[in-house]
């Protein structure tokens, strides 16, 4: 199957694309501007001195000092990736990055010698040998290098969160814009003109059969679902119990429009009231059961919503008896705005750590499963402080 390319994809290559290239460019300028100050240094020293160096020579040894430290920060970059300073293993982490530390200085060090022998032994009266060029600078750089290595790791695991704080900060706006897109789909439901028409109606009628009581109970729940979509809650995690009780606003509604045609069933342990579920991710599922399930049918149906927990799993179900998915129906062509809207929430919230299934339920009817990682409210709270110690 051919993956779909979308605008968010292209998006992050892109901005990947221009990360790499600014760090590149940042590498180059940074081991750029030490070689010149080194070299201007000792090209200043040596003035001072009987015999002067051309200021040539001092940028060469600083470019080749320098050079090798440019060269390998994209690689100690890519090792901070692969061998992260974390928390849960912090040891095994250490001791890898500094043999790691000491393999590199070492080479640097031996290139060093090996360059400084070389450049030696061009000279008439100088002679040197690598071994003890390799020592001296052992003896005198090899602190440097090591101090070097542990700087260049420490701005790539500065860069990572960095890099994690704003993918944090991206990702909770669009989940924000997608709380909003929920509240604002949940009202359209509710003020869509057979919606708010049918509403009216059945108080009308109401009024009619002098069941005045009813009627005013009616309005009086239509007022408070539509305070209730309206609502400033911004959490995009509330309590099962909130959730179920927003769905039961809008149930009620539904059962003066359906009499009885409609039956709704609440299988919920009183354990996982607590549990925490998205915002607004319920009333879409029992909208759409509604709709395609009991108003397709003459007969009495049923919409029933069921919560389990399995091996650290909530379990949420929404199922409907109905006359079940067409023939060939799939998600990509089938969900409207409500569902597509449940599936992307789910996935940035939770990423791969989640599922949103629609199928066929036996003997008759559509079940929509939503299975997410279980947390309370004060579990979530206790992990974000531990993260922001």
């Amino acid at each position: 199957m051919a993956k779909r390319v979308t605008d968010s994809d292209i998006t992050s290559e892109s901005q990947a694309g221009s990360s790499r290239g600014a760090l590149a460019l940042g590498v180059i300028t940074v081991w750029l501007v030490l070689s010149l100050v080194s070299a201007s240094q000792r090209y200043a020293d040596s003035i001072q001195t009987s015999s002067p160096v051309g200021f040539s020579v001092f940028l060469f040894w600083s470019l080749a000092i320098w050079s090798y430290w440019a060269l390998l920060t994209p690689l100690i970059f890519r090792l901070a990736e692969r061998v992260p300073l974390s928390r849960e293993r912090p040891g095994r982490a250490t001791l890898a990055h500094f043999a790691l530390s000491l393999l590199f200085g070492l080479s640097h060090i031996a290139l060093f010698a090996l360059l400084g022998t070389l450049f030696g032994q061009s000279r008439p009266g100088v002679n040197l040998s690598f071994l003890s060029e390799f020592g001296r600078g052992v003896r005198v750089f090899l602190y440097i290098e090591l101090i070097l290595y542990w700087a260049i790791l420490g701005a790539a695991v500065a860069r990572d969160s960095y890099r994690k704080y704003r993918e944090r900060e991206t990702r909770a706006r669009e989940l924000e814009t997608q709380l909003g897109l929920a509240r604002l789909e949940a009202l359209r439901m509710q003020i869509q003109p057979h919606f708010l028409f049918n509403a009216l109606n059945t108080v009308a009628m109401l009024v009619r059969n002098n069941e005045n009581s009813r009627a005013v109970e009616m309005v009086a729940g239509l007022g408070e679902l539509l305070r209730s979509s309206l609502g400033d809650n911004a959490r995009q995690e509330v309590p099962l119990a909130d959730e179920l009780s927003f769905v039961r606003r809008y149930l009620a509604i539904e059962e003066f429009r359906f009499q009885d045609r409609l039956r709704v069933e609440v299988d919920v342990p009183e354990e996982l009231l607590a549990a925490e579920v998205p915002n607004l991710i319920l009333q879409p599922l029992v909208e759409n059961a509604i709709r395609h399930g009991v108003a397709k049918s003459s007969l009495a149906g049923l919409v029933r919503i069921t919560a389990r927990r399995r091996n650290g799993w909530l379990e949420l179900s929404v199922e409907d008896d109905g006359p079940g998915l067409a023939a060939g129906w799939r998600p990509d062509a089938g969900e409207g705005i409500g569902l597509s809207n449940v599936r992307s929430r789910m996935e940035q919230l939770y990423g791969g750590r989640q599922e949103f299934v629609i199928q066929n339920a036996e003997p008759k009817g559509v079940a929509a499963h939503l299975r997410i990682p279980f947390h309370r409210r004060a579990e979530s709270d206790g992990e974000n402080k531990s993260a922001n110690r």
